[in-house]
């Protein structure tokens, strides 16, 4: 296994609550009132997560085919290691910062909603993970 690092902080949501961040703060600096949201989050590209039917009773594998399609880490792991391999030392650092300057577009799991019948194991491992789980009724 080779360790590769890591890309935190790159998801939608945490670069919103960034600038959000440091707008308050300077806004704050400046003796400026408490700053209003300009605007939201646009979720209109959330993947759509399906539970496949094989997979209705095994709620591990469900989880990993649910956050698979929710984003696939994998994909990290494999550009990173590319970029390990392919440069000199020195070229390392300048690989990693082009990569996470093209990041891919990604929402925390906190957007994501998963609608129809669970297995009440996987519904609580999703909830844990902040994502919210609508059984059908």
């Amino acid at each position: 296994r080779a360790a590769t690092p890591h890309i935190a902080g790159h998801a939608i949501d945490a670069k919103y609550r960034g600038g959000w961040m440091v707008a308050k703060a300077l806004a704050n600096w400046l003796g400026k009132p408490e700053l209003a949201p300009a605007f939201s989050l646009p979720t209109s590209d959330l993947p759509q997560l399906v539970i496949p039917h094989s997979l209705a009773e095994q709620p591990i594998q469900a989880l990993a085919s649910l956050l698979k399609q929710s984003y696939d880490f994998a994909q990290d792991r494999q550009a990173l290691a590319e970029v390990v391999h392919q440069g000199k030392r020195e070229e390392i650092g300048q690989a990693f910062e082009t990569y996470r300057r093209h990041y891919p577009a990604r929402y925390e799991w906190t957007h994501l909603n998963i609608t129809g019948e669970v297995h009440p194991q996987l519904a609580a491992w999703l909830v844990s993970l902040g994502i919210s789980v609508s059984q059908a009724t």
